[in-house]
């Protein structure tokens, strides 16, 4: 597994037929491969933990 503490800014779009969910501190979210995702509504700087299960590494993660 790779984690990586990533801070700073962020873009949004749309995405059709999305669902929306409020989340919040200490919040946990699953998003499988794949799926589309984003954030909206942000007021103010967030922080937010990305843990990858892949351990063949076989998806490349793209570099800030």
């Amino acid at each position: 597994a790779v984690v990586r503490d990533l801070t700073g800014p962020s873009s949004m779009g749309t995405i059709d037929g999305g669902e929306r969910r409020a989340i919040g501190a200490g919040d946990v979210l699953f998003i499988p491969a794949g799926v589309a995702h984003g954030f909206s509504e942000i007021t103010e700087p967030i922080t937010y933990i990305v843990y990858r299960i892949d351990p063949d590494q076989v998806v490349t993660l793209k570099e800030r």
